[in-house]
């Protein structure tokens, strides 16, 4: 699967659904516009010496740690978003190393670990999201320029990175539908006796 494909669909596919199916407001606008330009930015390359990095990336960081900021539990949420880095992190590193151990396609199986991660971690969307874009981001920057440094740069939120980070996004929504159904069948069960 050539890279950036299920970035570019999953983008627009969200972007869809947060312009149609949102509530208008402030969360709906930013959103929005957060997207399209994530989308816009995804193939500008900035090179800072030795090391070269993506400008979408770079408003994904920023994005990712004033979301964080505006969280309860801060001090949690940061060790799990570390913990999420290292861990993905690690999993790069360990398929570079070894790339004998890929049996699926590489999205797949790096974003259903890294949604177990974040299933363990916590149990609220919000912050299922806030771990999830902290801890990839982070851990992204940590790969790179753990690579760089060995002498075999890579490009820091290239879109190899975005197709895992918005696979993992939308898991984590569909498993917020489907706990959303799951209680209102539960509901309707208990208002039926």
């Amino acid at each position: 699967m050539s890279s950036g494909l299920l970035f570019y669909w999953f983008s627009w596919m969200l972007w869809i659904i947060i312009v149609f199916m949102m509530k208008k407001n402030q969360m709906r606008s930013y959103l929005s516009f957060a997207i399209l330009i994530i989308i816009i930015s995804a193939n500008v390359i900035l090179s800072f010496q030795i090391y070269t990095v993506s400008l979408s990336y770079l408003g994904l960081v920023i994005t990712a740690v004033l979301w964080m900021i505006q969280l309860q539990h801060l001090a949690y949420l940061l060790f799990a978003s570390f913990t999420l880095s290292i861990g993905y992190a690690g999993i790069l590193l360990w398929e570079k190393n070894a790339p004998v151990w890929i049996i699926m396609p590489r999205v797949i199986l790096i974003s259903f670990a890294i949604i177990l991660l974040i299933v363990l971690c916590t149990k609220y969307t919000k912050e299922r999201f806030a771990i999830c874009l902290t801890g990839l981001t982070f851990g992204e920057l940590m790969y790179s320029l753990t690579m760089s440094s060995y002498g075999f740069p890579e490009i820091i939120g290239d879109l190899q990175f975005f197709d895992i980070l918005l696979f993992v996004i939308v898991i984590i929504l569909i498993l917020d539908i489907l706990q959303r159904g799951r209680n209102k069948w539960i509901y309707y069960k208990k208002s039926m006796h």
